[in-house]
């Protein structure tokens, strides 16, 4: 998968009701990852500006390797409508520093069963 911009997240497209579940590194403008002990991190999920989900603690959000800027995004499907959602990762250090990610998530219907 190819995202739009390096600095950009990859996330592949859901279907409605399925549980998305992403290993990200938190990276700096140079692609170093950067240590979040202590930091605030939050993956919040948009439709046209409006928040549709926002996970900020396990299990929504679970660090597994501060010191390398791993995290683990886990996301159930089963609330949000099928759209293309803006996605941002917002990290806020210790210092109040915020850097967020952009990415996209879409979310297809789910497929109809013919009898």
């Amino acid at each position: 998968m190819s995202c739009p911009s390096r600095k950009a997240v990859c996330l592949p497209n859901l279907i409605q009701g399925e549980t998305g579940q992403w290993a990200i590194t938190i990276t700096d403008q140079d692609d170093v990852p950067v240590n979040i002990t202590g930091a605030t991190i939050e993956f919040r999920v948009t439709a046209r500006g409006t928040v549709a989900a926002s996970l900020t603690t396990s299990p929504g959000v679970q660090v597994t390797n501060a010191a390398l800027g791993q995290i683990v995004v886990t996301l159930a499907t089963a609330t949000l409508q099928p759209w293309l959602y803006d996605v941002h990762l917002i990290t806020t250090d210790t210092g109040g520093r915020t850097h967020m990610t952009p990415a996209s998530l879409r979310i297809l219907p789910k497929p109809t069963s013919t009898p």
